[in-house]
């Protein structure tokens, strides 16, 4: 049992703890010789924040996102202290691409879009349906030049619903 008091002892103090089994062996062993490397080996063991945090195993291994071609794209809009920011993505060599915009407006959108394809290859363009690429500006600049578009929804969720909550789905 004093063992095991030295461990979390010293293990969970900041300053020499939340280290290797092997650097944890040195420590308490300077203190008391007859401990062994089996027994801290055993205390690590049963710890289950250090299991939890421990390797582990890929369970995607190889998993890519990926387009047969390779100008495939993706944008959206994000925002920077109230500023959009026109973001695109390759999806096959992640790519990426940023505009910090003056304002959302189809014109201002347009005005990168048009500089922005001229530089890149892009034969497909996946974005969300928001305005600035749904306007008929937009949309009649991808026809022009023959850009393949696809558009996604935003996942709605519902809000957590408790279990005494009969108003659920």
């Amino acid at each position: 049992m004093f063992f095991q008091d030295l461990l979390k002892k010293l293990y969970y103090d900041p300053k020499t703890g939340f280290i290797g089994t092997q650097a944890l062996y040195q420590k308490p062993k300077e203190l008391d010789p007859k401990i062994t490397i089996k027994i801290v080996k055993k205390w690590y063991a049963n710890q289950t924040d250090i299991q939890r945090f421990q390797d582990q195993k890929k369970r995607f291994d190889g998993f890519k996102i990926a387009s047969h071609d390779s100008n495939s794209w993706q944008m959206d809009l994000a925002f920077w202290e109230k500023r959009p920011i026109l973001t695109a993505i390759n999806i096959n060599s992640r790519l990426g691409y940023a505009n910090l915009l003056s304002n959302k407006t189809a014109a201002t959108v347009l005005a990168t879009l048009k500089a922005f394809v001229p530089l890149h290859t892009v034969d497909i363009l996946t974005s969300d349906n928001g305005s600035e690429f749904m306007n008929s500006q937009a949309q009649d600049f991808f026809k022009l030049r023959k850009l393949s578009t696809t558009t996604t929804n935003p996942v709605i969720t519902e809000p957590w619903v408790t279990s005494n909550d009969s108003t659920g789905p």
